[in-house]
């Protein structure tokens, strides 16, 4: 999934922890913003069992 607000995108996978950020106006790296605790395995299989299944991003505009 993938939002672009103000100067970033954000970016989820359906297999990390993670949500990328990245800025729109510059090329400097990304960041990681961790949205669940653990470490998943390497490992293809055991990856698959324990990660989390995100794959969809949507921006709700505050009230």
């Amino acid at each position: 999934g993938l939002v672009c607000h103000e100067a970033a995108m954000y970016v989820i996978t359906d297999d990390d922890l993670h949500l990328g950020v990245f800025p729109v106006r510059s090329s400097g790296p990304g960041g990681l913003i961790g949205l669940f605790d653990g470490v998943l395995p390497q490992s293809h299989d055991e990856r698959k069992e324990q990660k989390p299944d995100l794959e969809a991003l949507t921006l709700i505009p505050p009230q």
